[in-house]
């Protein structure tokens, strides 16, 4: 009977610790960035990997993404994608002034939010062309 009594006691301890641990440990890690461009056959460098556009890329949320877009007869171009704490990570924050446990949450990915998701590449301006000797 006792011993039913300590399980018991366990479990409900680690249930309430779950409970209390913070909330972005439990959010995605990963957030997509949705990339569009105005013409055909643009290529896309996402963090150094390859991809056609359009794309959709699945990438941390709490890392900057680097996005390189390129076009023959077309000058590159290039956007960084910033992160910053969420919503969710703010709240972990706040409950871990209170109870120090909701606090773990801030060393997951879910504390954090993309600056953008979407990004769209217009490459109109032609490359200027080198002048031949």
């Amino acid at each position: 009977m006792n011993l039913n009594r300590k399980c018991v006691a366990t479990a409900l301890s680690v249930a309430l610790l779950l409970q209390l641990t913070g909330c972005s440990a439990f959010r995605p890690f990963n957030q997509t960035v949705q990339i569009d461009c105005a013409q055909q056959d643009v290529q896309l460098q996402v963090n150094g990997a390859p991809y056609a556009c359009p794309a959709a890329v699945p990438v941390q949320r709490n890392r900057p993404v680097d996005v390189r877009a390129s076009k023959e007869g077309f000058p590159a171009q290039q956007r960084l994608v910033k992160f910053q704490i969420s919503t969710t990570g703010i709240l972990d924050l706040a409950g871990g002034l209170i109870i120090l446990v909701p606090a773990i949450g801030l060393a997951f990915p879910g504390a954090f939010d993309l600056d953008t998701t979407s990004l769209y590449f217009d490459m109109r301006q032609p490359a200027p062309a080198l002048a031949e000797k």
